[in-house]
């Protein structure tokens, strides 16, 4: 196989040898492109619903798979997509969904209430090792199943009545259940396709799906390509013909692809080109809902003392880092982001390095020079490398220890957190959907992406058992603080900021809108010559 490198420098040459004079393609010519093409970042680990777990991967897979609902691509709010309606009980634990009877998979077939049920209970089942089984919590008994409490399926509170008609029972009142199960791992999966072919049914020759693309090339390391799926539902309203996403890590070449209009979007801008790019008509900045932080492996000494994980969160200076990055990130101090309706998130990790000292000093630790050494874990981005450096210098300079760095690709980054082969690593949440709860829930003792082997019974008993079950706002938002503070004073995590993400999106594409999940529903979006 071509190395990635080389094949982009190849695409680079022959758009250069195209786009000269420093303008795009776009500015070249009057045709509109055949295609959109997404620089995306990195590869992605997988296409399987109940599987993958990242943001590049949610990207390809989104357009693959469509849910019961859809994302509206500006506000997020729930838009009708297998389901055309729903409704409540009075007391908001039984949802029902009304299935479209023109569904259909990209093979013809029709999508059914069957087909949900299948591919949640997928999801849910011990051995598919789902890493998002924990959205689906929210369903009765459907968490008892994934721990291997129940080993009956039918105890899940998922009901199909008839073939367009889903009941769901849930384990308490959920009001931004449409929302939620517009989640990738909410969307269904073609249960004969996915027995026939096993682990190999994601390949291009095998994926049968039901969203407004289908798969049609998938190249390692080089391309994912997607083309109008022609049995879908709403097809006549899919206005691009095929989208290309691009595994492009190095943000300098990504931003150069962008540039040369080899790429019609991308997120992946090196930091400091941030203010450079300032002022271009194809620039939009949107506040995500996320939050950048190390998690440490609380197993291993010394961070299984929270003194010493005290001190490494207050020693770190996050308006410096912000400012070298120079993109108008917002430093954090806590986990959940501001801005979340209804919620005030506390102010936990300040800078302070006289406290640190003095909390390393109690941790036993009056020689630095005795501190163990220790490895951040990064993956390839230069956003990261830089923020691990930033790190690195300032726990030698505010603590006087010594800090190695180490960078991964993004599959053997997740692998050694899955294993807890770490001691402190990168790791940016993105929130499912706008409640404190998206963010709190991952530490949790029983979430799969608490990789921090972090336990605490009352933090479990305020996200698990009080806050779900308060259906006063106020009361509930009262105690997922009060669980935030534990967190934060015990502090497996370092917050480091709130992204606020620059990306450039060619002028010309139309119905794609920054939003704080930074989620993209291409059925909605189109070309058309820039005014």
């Amino acid at each position: 196989m071509i190395p990635m490198r080389r094949n982009i420098a190849i695409i680079l040459l022959l758009t250069l040898a195209a786009c000269t004079g420093g303008k795009s393609c776009a500015t070249k010519s009057n045709a509109l492109p055949d295609a959109f093409v997404w620089g995306n970042g990195a590869e992605p680990p997988s296409l399987d619903p109940a599987i993958l777990y990242d943001d590049r991967s949610f990207n390809i897979g989104m357009q693959l798979f469509e849910g019961l609902t859809e994302y509206h691509p500006e506000t997020l709010e729930a838009v009708p997509g297998v389901a055309s309606s729903w409704d409540i009980s009075p007391d908001g634990l039984v949802w029902t969904f009304h299935l479209r009877n023109n569904a259909f998979w990209s093979d013809g077939s029709p999508v059914t209430a069957a087909d949900f049920e299948y591919s949640w209970k997928r999801v849910l089942a011990p051995q598919t090792a789902s890493q998002t089984a924990y959205m689906l919590y929210f369903i009765k008994n459907a968490e008892n199943y994934n721990a291997g409490k129940t080993t009956s399926a039918d105890d899940i509170g998922i009901n199909v009545i008839d073939p367009q008609t889903l009941q769901i029972t849930l384990e308490h009142p959920v009001p931004f259940f449409p929302q939620l199960v517009a989640h990738i791992a909410f969307r269904p999966v073609h249960r004969a396709t996915v027995e026939q072919w096993g682990d190999q049914w994601t390949r291009p020759e095998h994926m049968v799906s039901n969203g407004p693309y289908r798969l049609t090339s998938w190249l390692i390391q080089r391309e994912v390509v997607l083309e109008k799926n022609p049995n879908y539902w709403d097809k006549n309203n899919v206005r691009l013909a095929k989208v290309k996403f691009l595994p492009i890590e190095d943000m300098e070449t990504a931003l150069k692809m962008q540039l040369d209009g080899v790429t019609h979007y991308t997120i992946d801008i090196p930091p400091l080109k941030v203010a450079e790019i300032k002022g271009r008509p194809d620039l939009y900045q949107s506040v995500k809902l996320d939050t950048y932080f190390y998690q440490l492996n609380t197993k291993r000494k010394p961070f299984d003392d929270m003194r010493v994980r005290r001190a490494l969160c207050l020693a770190i200076d996050r308006r410096a880092i912000t400012e070298t990055l120079a993109r108008g990130d917002k430093p954090a101090t806590s986990l959940t982001p501001e801005g979340l309706h209804g919620y005030s998130p506390p102010n936990g990790c300040e800078f302070n390095p006289d406290k640190a000292k003095a909390l390393l000093l109690e941790a036993g630790f009056a020689d630095p020079t005795t501190f163990p050494s220790f490895t951040i874990l990064y993956n390839t981005l230069a956003e990261h490398k830089m923020v691990a450096e930033l790190a690195q210098s300032m726990w030698k300079q505010n603590l006087g220890i010594n800090v190695g760095i180490q960078n991964l690709e993004w599959k053997v980054l997740l692998t050694s957190y899955v294993q807890r082969e770490f001691d402190i690593g990168r790791y940016t949440w993105i929130g499912d959907y706008s409640d404190p709860s998206t963010f709190l829930n991952i530490f949790a003792s029983n979430s799969q992406q608490n990789y921090t082997n972090w336990v605490n019974p009352t933090y479990d008993d305020l996200v698990l058992n009080q806050a779900p079950r308060e259906l006063n706002p106020e009361k509930r938002a009262l105690l997922l603080k009060q669980a935030e503070e534990i967190l934060l004073e015990e502090a497996p995590l370092v917050p480091i900021f709130n992204h606020v993400q620059p990306s450039l999106l060619d002028p010309r594409v139309r119905g794609f809108h920054p939003n704080i999940l930074s989620l993209h529903p291409l059925k909605f979006a189109w070309f058309e010559e820039a005014k």
